[in-house]
């Protein structure tokens, strides 16, 4: 993997963790696209969209927190299987678990991240096979 996006995925983490959108979005292209595999949530586009979404997690999150777990690179292609944890804000119910992000780099920028919930799905969604 090159370093930048290795760099990226790290700088990425960190930023959503601290919800800094200019740091979130000095890792991705300007037309970047973020698709949540959980249901109800918005594709999130650009600039704005991340900022957006930072703004959404606030609302409904007391804490979310996300750390990466497993980083396989195909190119401009990256696997990723992260861990995200939380608190609702309204509710108080905990998450923890598992999901898997496809990533799409255009040199050490992101242009696109979808999210799954099984690694299969989004090695299928890449065409890739392993």
């Amino acid at each position: 993997m090159s370093q930048g996006k290795l760099d990226a995925i790290h700088a990425g983490f960190d930023a959503f963790n601290r919800r800094d959108p200019d740091a979130l979005a000095s890792v991705a292209d300007p037309t970047v696209e973020f698709d949540s595999a959980l249901l109800g949530t918005p594709t999130y586009r650009g600039h704005d969209g991340l900022r957006q979404m930072l703004h959404d997690v606030d609302v409904a999150w007391e804490t979310l927190r996300s750390e990466p777990v497993d980083i396989a690179v195909y190119g401009e292609v990256v696997v990723m299987t992260y861990r995200l944890s939380g608190r609702g804000r309204t509710s108080g119910a905990e998450i923890e678990g598992e999901l898997v992000w496809l990533i799409e780099f255009r040199g050490d920028k992101v242009v696109s991240v979808r999210e799954f919930t099984e690694r299969d799905d989004a090695l299928k969604a890449a065409g890739l096979e392993e």
